[in-house]
């Protein structure tokens, strides 16, 4: 049995509705092009890992604009049971000027929200 996990994206500009796409049609040239993302190399490998490995269905939903409000939007609308987030390792000072999308999540999310940390290379 194969359960969903859900990855999302914000950049480019967003056409009407963005439906959640499957994984295999996510990372294909045309899709990419047709909603103007290009997602990184290291997140498809994590996600295409996540799908072969554990036997889960990656669906895909690309969001734009703040991120802070997306995530947040997601979590209602989804609804996601959980989130999982990475966090940049910002400094205070950045930090205090940029703001943190990770804390905001943290503060305003309505399902529990785990933050990994950046951890340099080696």
């Amino acid at each position: 049995m194969r359960t969903t996990r859900r990855v999302k994206c914000s950049y480019g500009k967003p056409p009407a509705r963005v439906p959640f796409i499957p994984l295999t049609d996510f990372a294909s040239p045309v899709t990419m092009k047709k909603y103007g993302v290009t997602p990184g190399s290291a997140t498809l490998d994590i996600v295409n890992k996540a799908d072969r490995d554990k036997e889960i269905m990656v669906l895909a939903k690309i969001y734009w604009g703040d991120p802070r409000e997306k995530l947040i939007e997601a979590i209602d609308t989804i609804p996601l049971t959980c989130l999982v987030m990475g966090s940049r390792g910002l400094g205070t000072i950045k930090r205090a000027i940029m703001g943190s999308v990770s804390n905001y999540v943290v503060s305003n999310a309505s399902c529990p929200v785990t933050v990994v940390k950046h951890s340099p290379p080696k």
